[in-house]
C-alpha cells in the first residue's frame, strides 16, 4: 500500500459520530482511480461494521489536491480511496511514481468522520 495512516492519530466522539484526525504518508506509485487508505489500521476506536467514512477531509501543502471516495461496490474500512489530482490542472495524476513532492510532503492531514457504531445485541 501507498498511501498509509501514520500512527499517532487523534479521535475523539460526540453523541453521534467518532472524529478521527491524523497524518497520511505517501510512498511507492499511484494507480489511476485512486490508491488505497484504510481506516481499519492504527485505529483502534473504530469497531468492526463501521463502514468507510461519511465525510473525509485531506489538506497539504504542494501543488497537488486528495479527494476521499468510499469504494464504490461495498465500502469499508479498509477500502478506501483517494484520488490525486494536479491543482494547476484539476487533471487527475496518471498511473506512475508518486511525485516527489507528494512523497516529501510530512504534513499531509485528514479529518475523517465516521457514523457511531451501536451495539443492540
Amino acid at each position: 500500500m501507498s498511501m498509509s495512516i501514520q500512527s499517532g492519530y487523534r479521535h475523539w466522539s460526540d453523541t453521534k459520530v467518532i472524529h478521527i484526525t491524523g497524518k497520511i504518508s505517501v510512498s511507492g506509485n499511484y494507480t489511476v482511480g485512486g490508491d488505497t487508505l484504510s481506516f481499519g489500521v492504527n485505529s483502534p476506536s473504530i469497531k468492526t461494521g463501521v463502514t468507510s467514512p461519511q465525510y473525509c477531509d485531506i489538506n497539504l501543502g504542494t501543488g497537488y489536491s486528495l479527494q476521499f471516495i468510499p469504494n464504490p461496490v461495498n465500502p469499508t474500512l479498509l477500502n478506501g480511496l483517494v484520488k490525486v489530482f494536479n491543482f494547476v490542472t484539476g487533471l487527475e495524476l496518471p498511473t506512475g511514481a508518486y511525485p516527489a513532492a507528494l512523497i516529501a510532503d510530512i504534513n499531509i492531514t485528514f479529518h475523517a468522520i465516521f457514523r457511531k457504531y451501536v451495539d443492540l445485541g
